[in-house]
């Protein structure tokens, strides 16, 4: 929540109040200036009568509660002691409780501003919390949890669901989306052992391999269902139709870094370059921004940076499925529904 800078068409009450007191006994249509230049020979101003007081001489009266009643001798009210205050109640109607009340809620608001300024927040602050997790191995970029058990001989979820990367799950969510330096904790291989005859030939398959890679497809946020796709992961080609929200599922290594992707019938196929665990988590600005300019709300430049092409593109996708209020800022809300839309 950005405050609104006042400017000198914007006075707030106090101000106005001010202007009003301080311009109180000024010659119509005169400014401030011509009365410092007029000579000193100047024609000298009347006297003040009792009867004759300035708009500034009343309401100083009022607001300290000297002026006297209509009729009373001057004398009479200087020589009597002057009652005791009453206390303020929060009904109080006169017009000093009135202006107070005024002047009050005035700065009130604008500690309320500030107030809900430092506990809000940036984008920036809420977003980019960089790397987490305490574990000893620090993740490369494109490496994710399905990888690193690939190449440590675990299964995913053995890796994923140790104590020690708690923390690491609690801001990640998704196993498969981590941020380059999060680290992990890799628990020490265990031993299992299976009953089976001997001078016989066994299989074991290893469970969490090979990972399966879901990839969802559409044109202007809208799915291409039903479409043919060939799709290629380390030499092998995996053909198919996406189902009815224009996503395909394939048995893929864990440790896949890359694939082409062809959809659409032959002689109009959509070619896509993909990188495999190289979509950064949502809890980070390049994250939000690489998703956007997928589903085709343009950021720009994917430059971890918040500016006015990112908070119109989120803008866009909030409007676009009925998030409200349409702010552009990245709530909790709006992320969860990106991750939905783009998948992970």
């Amino acid at each position: 929540m950005s405050k609104k800078q006042r400017t000198p068409d914007d006075d707030s009450f106090r101000d106005r109040l001010e202007k009003l007191v301080k311009g109180a006994g000024k010659e119509p249509n005169k400014s401030a200036e011509t009365s410092e230049d007029q000579p000193a020979s100047a024609p000298p101003k009347p006297a003040k009568s009792p009867d004759d007081d300035s708009f500034r001489d009343r309401l100083e009266k009022l607001v300290k509660g000297t002026e006297k009643a209509s009729g009373e001798p001057a004398e009479i009210a200087e020589d009597r002691p002057a009652p005791p205050e009453p206390a303020k109640s929060p009904d109080d109607d006169s017009f000093r409780g009135r202006l107070d009340k005024l002047l009050g809620e005035d700065e009130a608001e604008d500690g309320e501003e500030e107030a809900l300024l430092a506990e809000e927040g940036t984008p920036e602050e809420e977003l980019s919390q960089g790397p987490v997790g305490a574990g000893d191995h620090v993740v490369k970029p494109g490496e994710c949890i399905s990888s690193i058990a690939k190449n440590t001989g675990h299964f995913w979820k053995t890796i994923w669901n140790d104590p020690g990367n708690a923390g690491l799950r609690e801001v990640r969510e998704d196993p498969n989306v981590l941020l380059p330096d999060d680290r992990v904790t890799i628990p020490p291989l265990g031993q299992k052992e299976e009953p089976g005859q001997s001078e016989q030939r066994h299989r074991f398959v290893r469970r969490g391999e090979p990972a399966k890679l879901v990839i969802g497809i559409s044109v202007n946020d809208e799915p291409r269902a039903h479409e043919p796709y060939n799709l290629i992961v380390d030499g092998r080609t995996f053909t198919g139709f996406t189902d009815t929200e224009g996503k395909l599922r394939v048995p893929v290594p864990g440790d896949a870094r890359e694939a082409k992707l062809l959809v659409g019938p032959e002689g109009k196929e959509l070619e896509y370059d993909l990188g495999i665990g190289e979509m950064d988590p949502l809890t980070e600005i390049i994250g939000l921004q690489r998703r956007l300019n997928n589903l085709g709300y343009d950021c720009g430049e994917e430059d971890d940076m918040w500016g006015p092409a990112t908070q119109g593109a989120l803008q866009d996708f909030q409007q676009k499925h009925g998030l409200k209020p349409a702010t552009g800022e990245p709530d909790s809300a709006t992320r969860a529904k990106l991750r939905e839309v783009y998948g992970c």
